[in-house]
């Protein structure tokens, strides 16, 4: 996951895969480094994030 200016990024900030069109990409494979704890909190966070994104974008 990165900033619209990053040319690595696969991802952007609402988990949308660059160069393609109605394609996300939720899991931890967004984080640009792993977390040194159990990753499940780490997960529900990376969903709960982007469940509100979606629901903010389509109006639901």
């Amino acid at each position: 996951m990165g900033r619209r200016d990053d040319e690595k990024a696969c991802v952007d900030t609402d988990f949308r895969v660059r160069g393609c069109q109605n394609l996300r990409i939720v899991d931890l494979s967004v984080l640009p480094l792993l977390p040194n704890n159990h990753t499940q909190s780490t997960a529900y966070l990376v969903g709960e994030t982007a469940a509100e994104k979606i629901i903010a974008e389509y109006g639901l």
